[in-house]
């Protein structure tokens, strides 16, 4: 027997399930968004079980695993599912403990979860995986006990209650996007991460960013306020308060995405390209360039992102630009250089 995909999606009157013995597949979505269901008893014959099962079930509170189950197991009691074989948390719900054994929160496990205010990341857990935390609005404190060594893409995405954290000495990488729209004010880098893909903190508005001066592969050169990967002098996380280091050579994919409240902002010479969504969501900023004739001004002003630009300058050293430069900046006042 399966239960399809999103077959109980929705039934907001469902409050408990007894499911069949004779049960082999819970396929995608399949309890989504049943916002009175309060306990579920997976039985023992259950062999696959897709994601989001209990995606916006936020009155879930127990989740039980048949013992006699060969492939899930809800262990210690945890109030999850975790695939017995690999040790992984594979669906949780509000009131999940992670247990100790586990040793990587998988992809989207905890989606939605939105009564979740408080977790602690056990020393066995090695990875947490994509889109992990994704959603869960009200989680305020993350706590990582030493041992984790990854945190994927998007693994904390939009979790904007969460304004402080504290990342363990024993990360090596931090994903794309994995803090992307929360509200966190102080960011520090640890001197063991070797990895940061993109702009990890993108849409957040830090006040201030540190990395450890033992860090081998990032810094934050003369007290800038902005990560820079050390190897190639490009910076890929800004702040309000960045001053851009004159050794810069290029301002990353989306480095400055979010910083609502940066008005005015010194690229130096040094830099030769300022690269995709760079300043998106950046409303108001006055933009001092002082580029020479190899920079590139690319997509520096998207069309949906620079609506409160009101003027720019552009040196005479510039040549050409293109792309959607000035989009709908529908208020800017600009002088183009002779010879651009």
């Amino acid at each position: 027997m399966i239960i399809g995909v999103s077959c109980f999606a929705n039934c907001q009157k469902l409050t408990s399930i007894m499911l069949p013995n004779s049960l082999k597949e819970i396929r995608e979505y399949c309890f989504c968004r049943c916002a009175k269901l309060t306990s579920i008893f997976v039985p023992e014959n259950v062999e696959k079980i897709g994601l989001h099962v209990f995606a916006w079930c936020n009155n879930l509170l127990s989740v039980v695993v048949d013992d006699n189950n060969p492939f899930y197991d809800t262990r210690d009691n945890c109030n999850a599912i975790i695939e017995s074989g690999n040790n992984t948390l594979y669906s949780a719900c509000s009131s999940t403990v992670i247990p100790q054994s586990v040793i990587k929160i998988g992809d989207n496990s905890f989606n939605y979860c939105e009564e979740i205010s408080t977790i602690t990341i056990p020393g066995n857990v090695v990875e947490i995986g994509f889109q992990a935390f994704y959603g869960c609005n009200n989680l305020k404190d993350v706590v990582f006990q030493e041992g984790v060594r990854e945190i994927g893409h998007y693994a904390f995405m939009e979790v904007n209650s969460l304004k402080t954290i504290t990342l363990p000495s024993s990360l090596r990488t931090i994903g794309e996007g994995a803090f992307e729209r929360c509200d966190i004010d102080t960011i520090f880098i640890p001197e063991g991460v070797e990895v940061i893909l993109g702009n990890p903190f993108k849409g957040n508005n830090p006040k201030h960013i540190f990395v450890s001066e033992g860090n081998r592969y990032y810094d934050s050169r003369n007290g800038c306020n902005a990560i820079i990967q050390s190897h190639n002098n490009v910076l890929i996380t800004g702040s309000c308060s960045t001053v851009i280091p004159s050794s810069v050579t290029m301002i990353g994919e989306s480095a400055f995405d979010g910083c609502i409240g940066l008005t005015s902002i010194v690229i130096p010479e040094g830099v030769k390209r300022i690269a995709h969504y760079a300043f998106a969501n950046c409303g108001g900023n006055r933009f001092l360039s002082h580029i020479d004739e190899h920079s590139l001004l690319f997509d520096l002003l998207k069309k949906e992102q620079c609506d409160g630009l009101t003027s720019i300058y552009i040196p005479n050293s510039i040549e050409r630009a293109w792309g959607f430069v000035f989009g709908a900046a529908s208020n800017l006042k600009i002088m183009i250089p002779k010879g651009t």
